[in-house]
């Protein structure tokens, strides 16, 4: 019994460091994935929002060669 104690012990040292990699690479994969999800939704915000000011542009100067 003594010896599968130890080897359970052995084992638990050896895998401990590989599962903390494991563990801390998927919630490096996790973090990358959201901040990259998160950028593009920027970018397509900002990109409505360029749109709708143009258009505001557009409208106000017709207004004011209209007047």
């Amino acid at each position: 019994g003594l010896v599968m104690v130890g080897d359970a012990a052995v084992w638990k040292e050896a895998t401990t460091p590989w599962l903390l990699g494991a563990v801390t690479m998927a919630a490096a994969a996790l973090v990358a994935s959201l901040m990259l999800s998160a950028a593009r939704q920027n970018a397509v915000n900002s990109a409505l929002q360029e749109e709708a000011i143009a258009r505001l542009e557009v409208i106000t100067w017709q207004q004011w060669r209209d007047r």
